[in-house]
Parts: C-alpha cells; structure tokens; sequence
C-alpha cells in the first residue's frame, strides 16, 4: 500500500482490516496499519483463517502481531478487535464497548481457564 493510497482513504469513512497472520504466512508486507492510524483512518484486525493464506485462528495472535510488527499500541489493538470491528460490520450502537444498553458477549481468562460468559442485555443493565 502506497502513501497515496492512504490519503485516498482519509476522510472517507473506511475502515481498514489488517490481517497479519496473512502477512505472515504468505511472506508479504504487512499492512501499513501505524500509518492509517495517524492519518485518522479507524483499523480493525481479522485473521482470515483459512487453508490457503492463514492457517491460524488465533485472534490473540493476531492482536500480538498488531503490537509487535504493525507498531500498534495495545489500547489500538483492543480498539481494533471491538468497537472497530463493530462499527465495521455496522452493529456498533449495540455492540463492541462496555455501555449501558449494550450487548455483552465477553471472554474473561483467569489463571490460562478460559470461562466464556454469555451476558444479556439486560443483566448488563443492571451490573452498570
């Protein structure tokens, strides 16, 4: 992707999908995500697992790649795999942060058990 190519879209409402796990196992240069971030360009990172480009469904890794070798920091990562995401799929007035009102599928991981909670909206209504 060419600087120009993220001029294009500045300003233009896109949001950007990396897939650096795609980067990665095909050996092509990752997507200049540091660079939409500062021109205001909202990003979001997906795995795209499947056989032929991305052999990994590891969303975490995924995020990992995203602090490591796309130079984002962590607050734009977990942007990147919530209210990003929601937004790019046009579901963010109801899902992808922590708000009253909002829907909540949430991951909590303590001590490497993994206890997936399912919450509803109205059980958030009244935790927040």
């Amino acid at each position: 992707m060419k600087p120009s190519d993220i001029n294009i879209l500045t300003g233009t409402g896109v949001i950007a999908c990396v897939l650096p796990t795609v980067s990665y196992f095909l050996e092509i240069p990752y997507a200049p995500a540091r660079k939409m971030i500062e021109k205001n360009i909202p990003v979001t990172i997906a795995t795209d697992f499947n056989p032929g480009s991305a052999m990994s469904e590891n969303l975490q890794l995924a995020m990992s790649m995203g602090v490591h070798l796309l130079k984002m920091n962590v607050e734009e990562v977990i942007n990147s795999v919530t209210i990003n995401a929601a937004a790019a799929l046009g579901i963010s007035h109801y899902t992808g942060s922590i708000e009253a009102g909002k829907q909540a599928d949430m991951v909590i991981l303590i001590h490497q058990i993994t206890v997936i909670f399912f919450i509803i909206l109205e059980l958030i209504r009244l935790i927040l």
